[in-house]
C-alpha cells in the first residue's frame, strides 16, 4: 500500500513582523520620543515665563546717558528776502579765543554779511576777498565772495568759486543752492536742476529748495508739465507766497490756462500789492486772453510801480509786443520815462530763483 506523502508539519507563524516593518517602526517611535521631548521643553519654557510674569523684577538703577559736546555753529552767508525785503538773519561762529587770525577772519565775514544785508554786494565781496586772503583753507569766505558775486550778476567768477567752498564744506545747503542758482543765471538748467535735486535729497526740510527747482524746471521747455506739479507741491506748503502764485500763473498761462493764470497773479497781487512785475505779467495773461483793457490798465498798474530802470525794462519786453497794437497804449505809456522816478521802491523779478532765498 502506497501511504501518502507525509506532509511536513506547519511552521509556526512567527509573532514578530519582517524586518522592513521593524525598521519603520524604529522611525516612528524616534519621531514620537523627539516630538515628545520638544513638547516637554515648549511646556518648560512656558511654565518659566509664567512664573517670571509672576515675579515682580527690581527695577535697576538709572544710568546717566553719556554727555555729547554740543557742535559749533557755523556761518552761513545770506541776503535779504526776495520779495517782502525783509532782512534775513545769519547765524556766525562765537569768536574764536587767542586766534587773531581767525578772530579777523569772523570779523570780516560779520561785516561782509551786513553789507549784503544792505545790498551793497560790492563792498560785500571787497570784505569776503580780505577774509578769504586771510583763512584761505577756510570754506566761510569763498562761500561769501561766490555769493556777493551772484548778487552782482557775475556768475562765472561766482561758480567756481562756490565749487572750492563745497571741497571744503561739502554739501552745505545754501552753498548747494548758490551754486544751483549759479548755473540757472549762467545758462546751465540742467546742471542746476542735478545739483537742486541732490540739494533735496541731502537736506530734505531745506525750504528754499522745492521752489529753486521749481523755477528750474520752468526754464526747460520738456519739464513744463514736471514745473506745474512742482509748483503746485510748493504751493501746498507756502500758500502766502506771493512769488509761488506769480510763477505758478506764468506756468498755467504757458499751457493755455489762462483763466487759471489770473486767479493766481491776482493772489499774488493781493499778497504783494507793490509789487510791479505782478502786475506786468498781469498785463501779459490779460493780453493773451485777448483782454486788451485789462492788460493795459494792469500794464499802467506796473509802469506807476515801478522804478525808472524797471519801466525801461517792462516797455521792452517781448511778451508785451502784442500790446503795443492795442488802442490807447500809446495814451498808457506817454510819460513813463526814465528821469520819472516814481516813490514806491520795488522788489526783484519774481519770474527766476531769487539770489537770496528765504531760509
Amino acid at each position: 500500500m502506497v501511504q501518502p506523502p507525509v506532509q511536513p508539519p506547519s511552521a509556526k507563524p512567527s509573532s514578530l513582523p519582517p524586518k522592513r516593518s521593524r525598521g519603520k517602526l524604529l522611525v516612528l517611535f524616534l519621531l514620537f520620543t523627539l516630538a515628545l521631548a520638544a513638547a516637554l521643553v515648549i511646556v518648560a519654557r512656558v511654565e518659566s515665563t509664567r512664573r517670571e510674569r509672576i515675579l515682580v523684577k527690581p527695577t535697576p538703577a538709572p544710568v546717566a546717558p553719556p554727555v555729547t559736546q554740543k557742535p559749533a555753529e557755523v556761518a552761513v552767508p545770506s541776503a535779504p528776502a526776495s520779495a517782502t525785503k525783509e532782512a534775513s538773519t545769519v547765524v556766525l561762529p562765537p569768536s574764536p579765543a587767542n586766534n587773531p587770525v581767525a578772530e579777523r577772519t569772523l570779523a570780516l565775514l560779520r561785516e561782509a554779511n551786513a553789507s549784503i544785508l544792505a545790498n551793497n554786494a560790492a563792498k560785500a565781496e571787497e570784505l569776503a576777498v580780505q577774509a578769504k586772503a586771510l583763512s584761505p583753507s577756510d570754506a566761510e569766505p569763498r562761500f561769501m565772495l561766490g555769493h556777493a558775486y551772484l548778487l552782482q550778476g557775475r556768475y562765472a567768477d561766482a561758480i567756481p568759486e562756490l565749487e572750492a567752498a563745497l571741497r571744503l564744506a561739502p554739501l552745505r545747503p545754501q552753498g548747494l543752492l548758490d551754486l544751483s542758482l549759479g548755473y540757472y543765471l549762467a545758462g546751465n538748467a540742467p546742471e542746476a536742476l542735478e545739483l537742486v535735486e541732490t540739494l533735496i535729497r541731502v537736506h530734505p526740510g531745506f525750504a528754499p529748495a522745492p521752489m529753486q527747482r521749481a523755477l528750474i524746471l520752468l526754464a526747460l521747455p520738456d519739464r513744463q508739465e514736471d514745473a506745474l506739479a512742482a509748483f503746485e507741491a510748493v504751493l501746498a506748503v507756502q500758500p502766502d507766497n506771493a512769488g509761488v502764485h506769480s510763477n505758478y500763473a506764468l506756468v498755467l498761462s504757458r499751457a493755455g490756462r489762462h483763466d487759471e493764470a489770473l486767479a493766481q497773479i491776482d493772489a499774488a497781487i493781493a499778497l504783494a500789492p507793490a509789487q510791479p512785475s505782478f502786475r506786468q505779467n498781469r498785463a501779459i495773461f490779460c493780453a493773451k486772453a485777448g483782454r486788451m483793457d485789462e492788460a493795459l490798465e494792469a500794464l499802467k498798474a506796473a509802469l506807476t510801480l515801478a522804478s525808472a530802470r524797471q519801466r525801461d525794462d517792462i516797455l521792452a519786453d517781448p511778451d508785451l509786443a502784442p500790446l503795443r497794437d492795442a488802442p490807447g497804449y500809446a495814451e498808457v505809456v506817454h510819460g513813463f520815462d526814465s528821469a520819472d522816478v516814481m516813490p514806491f521802491p520795488a522788489g526783484p523779478s519774481q519770474e527766476q530763483p531769487a539770489v537770496s532765498p528765504v531760509p
